[in-house]
């Protein structure tokens, strides 16, 4: 049921139009809603079938019992021992003990249906149980000086043979700013989401400081999918104070947006509108700054992917300013950011293979220098 739904809302939903349209991938789409269908259908029909079988053998047993006081009633009239009287009181039991046996078969069913729908809710129980019994991997508290504590983390995500991220030693102190870099595929967002909570670790321990493991203000995040909430922009700030709304949407360049507070970030909404991308990811921006005071930790990962090349530099300097004097993780692949930052760590296949200054990642001449020379030879 799951993947029919996947399918149908691949179909159906505007984000997906453009794509399907233009590489014409309806017709695929459909051949697999199709099969999912069928399979469906499939599995209704034999549901069905067990259940006429079940239906079938409960008409039978009730004929039986049905039956039976009636042969005997015959035989008794046959052989000049019934009356009238017995024969009214007969049937009268046998009506109520025909409507007892159809709501016995029918009440049968809905028992059977109820501990069906019940299943996935008793697995989560069981799930739930199973968690408590092991102790988290999450502390609240590291020790002082420290914001941010990974110690020998590993993740593994259900169904995979290799780990994520594996055994990695990450310390981040307090108003250092650290930028993680690394290839596609190294497990940056992951490390990121296990540093928010969002995610347990497979292995090893996270403790944040001070109040940043609560995350209410302690950590502030801005992640590189904005998810497209179909709110007003004070909903989608996540905030009741309009005018600090106003003040976080100028910074970031929608100002715009600051007369329009209580209007839809939808055009499926009545009176909505629609943003772009880049517009999507400011306003995460100043989802960020609206919560910003107080905040002990920031955790930013590709913060600017969507952004113009000016654009993308005011919000640096935006962030940079955000999260000054404060403890704060960076996800680039854009390097010229590493230049600002006090350290630098390289993630690759799960490990810190180097961390170090701009200048020493350098003079290694190791796998942060390849690629930034990569980059800067695009612009030489």
């Amino acid at each position: 049921m799951a993947d029919i739904g996947i399918v149908r809302r691949t179909l159906t939903q505007p984000e997906y139009g453009k794509d399907l349209r233009i590489y014409s991938m309806q017709a695929t789409l459909m051949r697999a809603w199709v099969n999912r269908y069928v399979q469906i259908l499939r599995m209704l029909f034999k549901v069905r079938a067990r259940a006429t079988l079940y239906l079938a053998g409960s008409a039978v047993f009730t004929g039986a019992c049905l039956a039976l006081p009636f042969l005997a009633l015959a035989r008794g009239f046959h052989g000049g021992h019934g009356s009238v009287e017995n024969l009214v009181v007969l049937l009268g039991a046998l009506i109520n003990v025909s409507n007892a046996l159809g709501l016995l078969s029918y009440n049968y069913g809905g028992f059977v249906a109820s501990s069906c729908s019940f299943a996935p809710y008793r697995r989560f129980l069981r799930i739930c149980d199973a968690a408590r019994a092991k102790p988290s991997p999450l502390t609240q508290q590291a020790a002082p000086g420290v914001a941010l504590l990974l110690d020998e983390v590993s993740l593994q995500y259900a169904g995979t043979q290799t780990p994520t991220i594996a055994g990695v030693d990450l310390c981040v102190r307090d108003g250092e700013c650290i930028a993680l870099v690394g290839p596609n595929g190294a497990g940056k967002s992951s490390l990121l989401k296990m540093a928010c909570g969002l995610l347990e670790p497979t292995e090893g321990r996270i403790a944040w400081g001070r109040s940043a493991g609560h995350r209410k203000p302690g950590i502030v995040t801005v992640f590189q999918a904005c998810a497209p909430f179909p709110l007003t922009a004070l909903e989608a700030l996540a905030t009741d104070d309009a005018e600090c709304a106003r003040r976080c949407l100028d910074a970031v360049g929608l100002g715009f947006l600051g007369n329009q507070l209580d209007v839809p970030l939808s055009s499926e909404r009545h009176g909505g509108r629609d943003l772009s991308g880049g517009q999507w990811q400011r306003l995460s921006i100043a989802r960020a700054l609206a919560h910003a005071e107080g905040a002990d930790l920031f955790l930013f990962d590709e913060p600017t992917s969507a952004l113009d090349p000016e654009s993308e530099t005011r919000m640096m300097h935006l962030l940079r300013e955000m999260a000054a004097g404060r403890s704060c993780v960076v996800v680039s692949h854009r390097l010229a950011l590493t230049r600002f930052v006090d350290r630098i760590v390289v993630l690759d296949t799960g490990r810190i293979v180097e961390a170090g200054t701009h200048a020493q990642l350098l003079s290694l001449g190791g796998r942060y220098a390849a690629m930034f020379e990569a980059q800067a030879s695009l612009y030489r």
